[in-house]
């Protein structure tokens, strides 16, 4: 436990650093008036489902906060468009179901559960003045949310259904209870974490690529490396991911990604199958990439030796 809780420390210290450099916004999370945030997006959207859930749970963990009123009408305002009330899960009820857009839980939120997918996939991510960030699908197996339970902090993301889902719910209580039984879980937690701290330090690298286009090719294949498939291999591959989720990740502004994903498209071995990113040989990928590292080298190199002349 105490290697997992270093892990997770490391984990979120290296996040924040993240969403400074990527996001080019302050790591709100610990805020539980972030909440409202969350919501006031989504409202925004249209999506009033995911913004009465939000509501609903800045109301309950902010009842002191200087917008619980503009929440309660906000609430008052879109509750005939919302199909289904926000749902309340009893701490033994471990097994459930969330139908798709289904909000699991909200960036801010204070939570003392993880959770392990069964069924269906989930979608991970943070809501920033510039809309929502797409973090990670995650698939059957995955585990997340295991930060909250962990550390006895807020979400650092959000967390919400991609297609209808069947997740393990897994409290504090059970968690105690299932380190000890079943031993396989904290390989289980270790091994992810690890991955997960290496994934966060490609992306910081990732960072420091200059070209936004590169950052994109680099982003293509960190995502593909995280899946662990052999680009050796000539083979296809579709992301889980389309154009503007893949610009947000790597932090391109809005008013820069129209043109940069244009250009993009201009390389034929990629196309856009039901709005996902299609690549016809993942080996296109690598080589551009080694391109882009190679022209940040020189162009390195050719700063450093002007700054020294």
């Amino acid at each position: 436990m105490k290697i997992i809780l270093q892990f997770s420390k490391r984990m979120r210290y290296l996040d924040e650093a993240l969403t400074r450099l990527t996001l080019k916004d302050k790591a709100s999370e610990e805020d539980a008036n972030h909440i409202f945030n969350f919501a006031e997006y989504y409202a925004k959207i249209n999506q009033f489902n995911q913004a009465f859930y939000a509501y609903h749970k800045y109301i309950k963990h902010c009842p002191q906060g200087s917008n619980v009123q503009a929440a309660v009408e906000r609430m008052k305002k879109i509750a005939p468009y919302i199909k289904a009330p926000p749902r309340e899960f009893k701490p033994d009820e471990m097994t459930r179901t969330y139908q798709k857009d289904e909000v699991i839980f909200c960036e801010g939120e204070h939570g003392d559960e993880l959770f392990i997918i069964q069924k269906g996939s989930v979608r991970i991510v943070k809501v920033t003045e510039s809309g929502e960030i797409l973090l990670a699908v995650l698939k059957p197996g995955d585990i997340f949310g295991e930060m909250a339970l962990l550390e006895s902090k807020p979400r650092a993301a959000g967390a919400v259904a991609y297609e209808e889902c069947q997740l393990m719910a897994v409290n504090r209580e059970n968690f105690q209870q299932m380190i000890k039984t079943q031993p396989q879980l904290i390989a289980r937690l270790t091994t992810l974490l690890s991955e997960r701290i290496w994934l966060i330090y490609r992306q910081l690298a990732n960072t420091r690529i200059s070209d936004p286009i590169g950052r994109m090719y680099d982003m293509m294949q960190i995502q593909i490396e995280k899946k662990k498939i052999d680009m050796n291999t000539a083979a296809s591959f579709t992301f889980d991911f389309g154009l503007k989720e893949l610009a947000n990740m790597v932090g391109i502004s809005q008013g820069d990604s129209s043109m940069l994903m244009r250009k993009l498209m201009e390389n034929h071995a990629f196309q856009l199958q039901n709005d996902k990113i299609f690549v016809k040989d993942v080996k296109e990928i690598v080589k551009q990439n080694a391109y882009y590292h190679k022209m940040q080298q020189l162009e390195k190199a050719r700063h450093e030796k002007k700054s020294t002349a």
